[in-house]
């Protein structure tokens, strides 16, 4: 049986050993990826229930009993806070009947189910049930109590994983917690969103977001001061990307690219520089936040006031530069 186990591990060792030196060079993918069914069939049994996901803002819900219901594919997730410093989540699953507890969201002390009233607090616990005599000993405070998804938070956001054996949100998201921290996410607020519905394979949506080969044909208006080439880096769960420089230069990537890039824009590296958010008491639109395995929900930061913030630091710097007589 060891023999067996160690095969099979020196196997996959060996596989993933291919996939990374396939994606040392230039690769084409296979288009199923995008359009096979059966292909969507095992992201849905594969992926969806196994990686962390952003369920809502930690701000959304900043009192006990603000709730905020995340959907991906069949599943639907109830993130509320349920005490003062904790944030919990259940499936939004009457244990009775399977039926949903709560939709959207809002502002509760407890979660009814419609059907038959069977009723829960915000701590996950079974507060009521309809007649339980008639049930003898069949109910019991562990099978009635709601299901727990791991939630955690970083950067401001609440985060959801339906996976109970899964690693650690920081440990998921490595090297991007690192890189980011700096920035200061958690003090970022929005001032503006819109939801925008891409009627497409969710990676043909995202992937646009993961390089920035399409900069010269996309956007244009960057470009007025010359070509740039740009370098793109995956690590771990995480893939980046930024401006390495003219074309006619040598590309660097990963966080020594980053670095140069920020130095030659701002004149400082990342973390002397942290914009200047928005106030924290700024509000929120209470908006639904889903996801859709063949489509994406987006929301976005205020890109206006970030660039409002390089100009106004790279202004104060160049004002504040010794000029010579």
């Amino acid at each position: 049986m060891d023999n067996a186990v160690e095969r099979d591990t020196a196997s996959r060792e060996d596989r993933m050993d291919d996939v990374v030196r396939v994606l040392d060079r230039p690769c084409i993918i296979p288009v199923e990826a995008y359009t096979s069914e059966a292909y969507a069939r095992a992201e849905n049994e594969k992926l969806w229930p196994k990686v962390w996901q952003v369920a809502c803002r930690v701000e959304e819900i900043p009192n006990v009993g603000d709730y905020v219901t995340y959907d991906i594919l069949d599943e639907s997730i109830i993130v509320v806070r349920s005490a003062p410093e904790k944030i919990s989540a259940y499936y939004n699953v009457c244990q009775h009947r399977g039926r949903r507890l709560a939709e959207g969201c809002g502002q509760t002390k407890r979660f009814v189910c419609r059907f038959h009233g069977w009723s829960w607090n915000l701590k996950g616990e079974n507060t009521f049930v309809l007649d339980p005599q008639d049930w003898g000993k069949c109910l019991t405070p562990e099978n009635l109590h709601l299901k727990e998804v791991k939630v955690d938070t970083w950067g401001g956001w609440v985060w959801i994983n339906m996976d109970p054996d899964s690693e650690s949100l920081k440990d998921y998201l490595e090297p991007a917690v690192s890189m980011l921290n700096p920035f200061e996410l958690e003090k970022m607020r929005y001032r503006w969103r819109k939801w925008l519905y891409f009627p497409s394979n969710w990676k043909v949506a995202l992937e646009a977001f993961n390089e920035s080969y399409h900069t010269d044909a996309s956007h244009p208006q960057i470009t007025r001061f010359g070509s740039v080439a740009y370098w793109c880096k995956a690590e771990n769960h995480c893939a980046w990307h930024g401006a390495a420089g003219a074309r006619d230069q040598h590309v660097r990537g990963g966080v020594a690219g980053l670095g140069a890039m920020w130095i030659r824009i701002l004149g400082s590296p990342p973390r002397k520089f942290i914009a200047k958010w928005w106030p924290r008491s700024t509000r929120l639109p209470r908006r639904r936040m889903s996801a859709q395995p063949n489509g994406l929900w987006m929301s976005c930061l205020r890109e206006r006031r970030l660039m409002w913030s390089v100009r106004t630091s790279w202004n104060r710097r160049r004002a504040m530069t010794p000029r010579a007589a």
